[in-house]
């Protein structure tokens, strides 16, 4: 296979007419699958790659969102347990009854269910204590004190706190902004709740949890937003309870330096939702969020760029992937496509040998698809080509060695048909032709022969007509003679009258029988007249016949060459006899009209010598006037002596066109052998 592509290499040209090298097939369609995939696989990889990189960022945006939720339930779970052990333990009696016993600061450490309400407050520590519960409190409104679990009191301060109003609207537990402990100096997050009377009329007094805040933002540095993400709480008054950043914690966001005014006004409005906004010259990706266990806002944000990143390097990695995959399927395509289309050199090879004559095919293509139909069509087309060629060479070959007695049996399908009609034709046509050739050869020989024979006849009558011409002046010379001595002898006409009369009258025979003569020489003259209309007549047909003959020779091609020359031959012949039998024809009718005039003088002259003999018998009685008629006789007598001599001259000349009517007769003669001799060597199928 590798051999027939190099050679279709070295015989496939290398250039176009315009100087372009020539593609091929496969290097088209090689083309038309890289312009249609290129572009196929590139929207692809466009379209995939953005599908991942939004499915990325959707992923980044679903992990913010989740660990930001994850943060809030953390925030929720942290303090929904002690707000509602806070709650339980407000409607404890011994902590409404302490209140009720002690409604100042001095009356407490008297009151006789402070040591129950102190354990009470010490067995709730102990169970929170575990949950990050820092300390454990009962405040009285009234008394404006602190009883620790510890059993300790301490001024509360109650007129400036800020979650009073808070616990009042709600009537139930609530979670305190952080503030400063009184006590300890730290930022503290209590869970209050409120303490009513024994008749449960009015709040008493507040039961809480303290939990340092220290403790709830090291319950929040487990939850991460990304690598470098933030998480904020903020209270109602836009206070930072917890952040990343340390030193942002119990500011204020308005305080917060190059922070986004989207920030805030979030905050502001309470926004729950995403949003983006820049922080330090850097953008962020935020998802807001509220506590429901204490009305904090939850801000997760995470850097756009940290959410563009795996996006990016998605995007790089897909198109190195996408490109690499593009690269492969297209270096794939081009080997499949050489591979399918490679028996096409084969075929163009072969085709192009064959487009030069040569039929040596070799094709063996081993495939079952349209290239291996194709190179069985191209093989079948040439077997086939061959074969009708090398027969058409043999029918050709044949028709040069002058065999017509064949016929065109080869197998010619479809449109090959029509050669084997032509070569048929041309068989027949052939035979036809020069059967017809043939014959036409054969009439005009025999033709030829009778004009030869004719004109012979008419030589020989033209002969005979000289001795009868020659015969009739020499009477008419004696006639002038004796005319002469007319008038000499008139003394002795009375006596020979009766022989003069005997004389005139043999005259007047002889008279008749030139006269019969003339009508001979005119009979024969009409006869060679026909002849040579005969003649005319098949020079025509013969010059037809030719002119025929060539065409069909032409048609044959260099096979009938040969047979034209004979052809134009013929016709030239038929030319020159065509010119001859004209010539003669003119002759001939100069010499009828010669004779018939001749014919009128011997009318007239045997008119005279029957006058003559008649007047004979009165010649005793007229002797006076012979000399006259003498004189008369001789003046006729010389009128006839010339036109006698020009009736020798047009006998002569009837004579000598005569022989030469003989000799083109046999002329002609023999060139119809000629050219039946050139038919012969055809066998004719006949």
């Amino acid at each position: 296979m590798i051999e027939n592509v190099e050679k279709a290499k070295h015989h496939m040209p290398e250039q176009t007419g315009r100087g372009e090298k020539r593609a091929t097939v496969s290097g088209k369609i090689n083309r038309r699958l890289i312009e249609i995939l290129f572009p196929a696989l590139s929207v692809l990889i466009f379209v995939t790659c953005y599908i991942a990189a939004l499915a990325v960022t959707n992923l980044s945006y679903q992990v913010t969102e989740g660990q930001t939720k994850n943060a809030v339930d953390t925030v929720d779970e942290f303090f929904n347990g002690k707000k509602s052990a806070v709650g339980i333990l407000s409607y404890n009696k011994e902590l409404c009854q302490l209140l009720e016993e002690a409604p100042t600061a001095e009356q407490i450490a008297g009151a006789p269910g402070k040591e129950a309400a102190v354990t009470l407050l010490k067995r709730a520590y102990d169970t929170m204590v575990s949950d990050g519960v820092q300390a454990v409190w009962l405040a009285g409104i009234g008394n404006d004190t602190y009883l620790m679990q510890t059993g300790e009191a301490w001024a509360a301060n109650l007129a400036d706190i800020d979650w009073d109003e808070r616990v009042r609207e709600t009537m139930g537990p609530v979670v305190t902004d952080p503030f400063s402990d009184p006590v300890t100096g730290k930022m503290v997050i209590s869970i209050v709740a409120p303490v009513l009377s024994l008749d449960g009329s009015n709040i008493t007094g507040y039961v809480g949890f303290d939990v340092f805040q220290d403790h709830f933002s090291q319950l929040l540095q487990d939850i991460r937003i990304g690598e470098g993400g933030t998480l904020e709480l903020v209270t109602g008054d836009e206070s930072l309870v917890y952040s990343f950043d340390a030193s942002l914690i119990n500011k204020k966001v308005e305080e917060v330096e190059n922070l986004g005014r989207e920030y805030l006004e979030g905050i502001r409005n309470q926004y729950t939702g995403s949003m983006t906004y820049s922080y330090e010259g850097k953008k962020y990706y935020s998802i807001f969020a509220k506590s429901e266990a204490t009305g904090w806002a939850t801000v997760g944000s995470i850097p756009v760029e940290e959410i563009n990143a795996p996006r990016n390097q998605l995007i790089a990695v897909m198109v190195v992937i996408s490109l690499l995959i593009l690269i492969t399927v297209i270096i794939i395509v081009i080997r499949l496509v050489r591979k399918l289309l490679s028996p096409l050199s084969d075929i163009a090879v072969n085709v192009e040998g064959f487009s030069k004559g040569d039929f040596s095919v070799n094709l063996e293509i081993d495939s079952d698809d349209e290239i291996g139909l194709l190179a069985d069509s191209v093989k079948g087309t040439i077997q086939s080509l061959r074969e009708m060629i090398s027969h058409a060479t043999e029918v050709l070959a044949e028709l040069s060695d002058g065999n017509l007695r064949l016929t065109v049996d080869g197998v010619y399908d479809g449109e090959f048909g029509k050669i084997k009609d032509a070569l048929e034709e041309i068989v027949r046509s052939l035979n036809d032709t020069l059967g017809r050739i043939y014959e036409s050869a054969d009439q005009v020989s025999e033709g030829a022969a009778q004009l030869s024979f004719g004109a012979q006849s008419l030589s020989q009558g033209a002969a005979e007509q000289a001795g009868a011409i020659e015969n009739l002046a020499a009477v008419i010379q004696e006639v002038s003679n004796q005319v002469d001595h007319n008038a000499g002898n008139a003394k002795t006409a009375s006596d020979k009258s009766k022989e003069l009369g005997s004389e005139i009258l043999e005259q007047n025979r002889q008279m008749q029988k030139l006269k019969e003569a003339m009508d001979d020489i005119r009979m024969n003259s009409g006869e060679i007249g026909e002849i040579i209309r005969v003649i005319e007549d098949i020079a025509f047909q013969t010059n037809l016949l030719a002119l025929n003959a060539a065409v069909e020779a032409a048609r044959a091609g260099d096979a009938g060459r040969g047979f034209a020359v004979v052809a134009e031959e013929i016709r030239s012949l038929a030319g020159k006899s065509a010119e001859a039998s004209k010539n003669t024809a003119e002759l001939i009718e100069k010499s009828v009209r010669s004779v018939k005039h001749g014919a009128g003088i011997v009318d007239t002259a045997a008119q005279a010598l029957e006058v003559v003999a008649q007047e004979s018998v009165k010649m005793t009685d007229t002797v006076d006037r012979i000399s006259k008629a003498s004189e008369e006789q001789s003046r006729s007598i010389t009128e006839i002596t010339r036109n006698i001599t020009q009736i020798a001259s047009v006998v002569q000349t009837n004579s000598a066109t005569a022989e030469e009517s003989a000799a083109a007769s046999e002329e002609l003669s023999s060139q119809a052998q000629l050219l039946k001799d050139y038919v012969s060597r055809f066998q004719l199928d006949r």
